[in-house]
């Protein structure tokens, strides 16, 4: 093997959902640590997309929200299964 030192390296792609973000730390040309922020994470984040939109719902009585929920949060990421329940 040959020894490539050490290094950190970051990668981003814009991928269908969003972006995808990975970094890889090398030590001695060994991956010591490898990271990955999905598209999903994004998406689903504090201040996402997914809340962003959710919050827009305010607006409507509760059986609108809770039927508008699930629909909005299919259409941003099919790859998370969600569940809308009055609080």
């Amino acid at each position: 093997m040959t020894k490539t030192g050490d290094r950190t390296d970051i990668g981003m792609v814009e991928a269908a959902r969003g972006l995808l973000v990975r970094t890889v730390e090398l030590h001695d040309g060994r991956v010591k640590a490898y990271h990955i922020v999905s598209p999903t994470d994004w998406n689903i984040m504090a201040h996402g997309i997914v809340a962003r939109c959710l919050a827009t719902l305010d607006g409507h009585d509760e059986a609108g929200r809770i039927s508008s929920a699930h629909p909005v949060g299919n259409a941003i990421d099919p790859c998370v299964a969600c569940e809308a329940r009055a609080a």
